[in-house]
C-alpha cells in the first residue's frame, strides 16, 4: 500500500517516500477533503470512527437522508 501511495505523481514530485511519505500524502488528502466540505453550503454529514460502530453510523446516515429501515421481511 505504501508503494502504491508513494509512487503517485503527487508523491514523486515532492520526494515523499516510505511510511512517512504515505502519511504526509494521507494528511494532505484529508486536509483537501476537509477544505472542500467547508466550501459547500449543502447539507452535509461527517462521520468518523465508523469501523467500530457501523450500526450507529448507519443510523445517522439514514436519519440524515430521512430514510428509515423497515423491519426485515416487511
Amino acid at each position: 500500500m505504501i508503494a502504491v501511495v508513494t509512487e503517485c505523481p503527487y508523491a514523486l514530485a515532492r520526494g515523499l517516500q516510505g511510511i512517512d511519505g504515505a502519511m504526509a500524502i494521507m494528511r494532505a488528502y484529508k486536509d483537501l477533503l476537509d477544505e472542500s466540505v467547508e466550501q459547500f453550503s449543502l447539507p452535509k454529514l461527517v462521520l468518523s470512527d465508523c469501523h467500530r460502530r457501523w450500526p450507529d453510523c448507519q443510523a445517522r446516515i439514514l436519519e440524515f437522508l430521512e430514510l428509515y429501515l423497515l423491519p426485515h421481511g416487511a
